[in-house]
């Protein structure tokens, strides 16, 4: 006889649909895998009341998901003092994730009516908020790790021009370090975006973790061809965030004089979620470059470039950009921070340079080479598909039956 599927609840930090940028396709995606695999799914998201989802947008989920429960941040004036004023107690970002008496119990009631097997949380700031539900309902919880948030945090801190948004951020990140250590070492298991992050928290003492890549071997990409490219060089990414800033402002202002001197007239495309005035100047200015503001289709993006590029300098993870790279049949280019915790075998697909120079130079040289689809690229590809997922289901059915018979 057939095991009845797996049950999760699963909860993510904003809504996951359309999927944008890196960390809400990897959710987006996983959440699709899990769905082909059979899994029984209630969905916990927020929203902010400037950003609720449309129609067509809530069908898309309702598509993939048994259930959805939509949970909105209170952004009055005296939402935001309170957490200012707990910010030495609880970190801003999770202050605006919990929930008034009644939403909590409404969320609480829709999940127990649901009986998940386990809850499955997307991110560090739901966590205590999960933890209270685990506790409720008495199963266990796991903890995607996209990054070491707090050194994360810490860059991008560092990265804003002025003072007074450094002195914001660090408000903003009161008390994270140790919030997410406790966070670690609560949940059930973690899963870590990042082979070199989850060997740093080994050495930090937190042992329950295991590597999970994000999932990107998906049918979409299969199926969904495009027309040739039309721009020498594509970045796709977050263009509000400020170490994806840093980072263009860096390719525009070192690398790109290096590349024009050899090729006058290459041609750049960005495109990318909420770009930036800094970024809106810095390609107005460029005769040969593209902006695409909000984009409903990366992979069109992608697709118009012959070499893509990720020139991130700072960060920790696994860069979902780079994830996304390797699956489009295009030479990739990037630092080496780009390739950070991936597995050899898929590093080995870049082109990589940190100085100007160098990343000039591995961009020119990629452009000059044909692409072909080798077999290194095809096995790399395979470490980020729904196999993965399989064995995480498997493993969460073990620790169900474990707690089954231990109580």
């Amino acid at each position: 006889m057939n095991e009845r599927p797996v049950r999760l609840a699963i909860f993510v930090p904003e809504f996951p649909y359309p999927p944008t940028y890196g960390g809400l396709t990897d959710i987006w995606n996983r959440l699709a895998a899990f769905r082909r695999l059979g899994t029984r799914i209630c969905l916990v998201a927020w929203s902010s009341p400037a950003r609720i989802p449309s129609r067509d947008h809530v069908q898309h989920v309702l598509e993939q998901v048994d259930d959805l429960v939509m949970l909105t941040f209170d952004s009055s004036y005296l939402a935001q003092a309170g957490r200012l004023v707990l910010a030495p107690l609880r970190p801003i970002s999770v202050s605006a994730r919990m929930q008034p008496k009644e939403g909590w119990s409404g969320v609480l009631a829709a999940l127990k009516r649901f009986n998940p097997d386990a809850l499955w949380v997307d991110n560090l700031t739901i966590a205590p908020f999960a933890v209270k539900v685990a506790d409720e309902l008495k199963c266990p919880w796991y903890l995607r790790s996209h990054n070491i948030q707090h050194e994360y945090e810490r860059l991008a801190m560092m990265a804003i021009p002025s003072w007074l948004g450094r002195a914001k951020a660090k408000i903003r990140i009161l008390g994270f370090e140790k919030f997410e250590r406790d966070c670690l070492r609560s949940a059930t298991r973690f899963f870590d975006i990042s082979s070199d992050d989850l060997r740093y928290w080994e050495r930090q003492g937190i042992a329950n973790g295991e590597w999970l890549g994000p999932v990107m071997d998906s049918p979409a990409y299969k199926l969904r061809s495009y027309p040739p490219p039309i721009y020498d060089v594509s970045y796709v990414g977050s263009l509000r965030t400020n170490l994806n800033v840093a980072g263009l402002r860096w390719f525009y202002e070192t690398v790109v004089p290096i590349v024009r001197e050899v090729r006058p007239k290459f041609s750049i495309l960005i495109s990318g979620e909420t770009p930036t005035r800094e970024i809106v100047e810095i390609v107005d200015k460029d005769p040969y470059s593209e902006l695409r503001a909000n984009i409903a289709d990366p992979r069109a993006a992608w697709n118009d470039g012959r070499v893509l590029i990720n020139p991130v300098l700072e960060g920790s993870g696994m860069s979902l950009k780079s994830v996304e790279m390797l699956f489009e049949d295009r030479h990739l280019v990037g630092t080496t921070l780009a390739v950070r915790g991936m597995p050899d075998i898929a590093r080995k697909q870049f082109h990589t340079g940190d100085r100007s120079e160098e990343f000039a130079h591995a961009l020119l040289q990629a452009e000059d080479m044909e692409f072909e689809v080798t077999e290194g690229r095809v096995q790399a590809r395979k470490l980020f598909g729904d196999a993965r997922i399989s064995e995480l289901l498997l493993s969460i059915r073990a620790q169900q039956l474990q707690m089954a018979k231990s109580a």
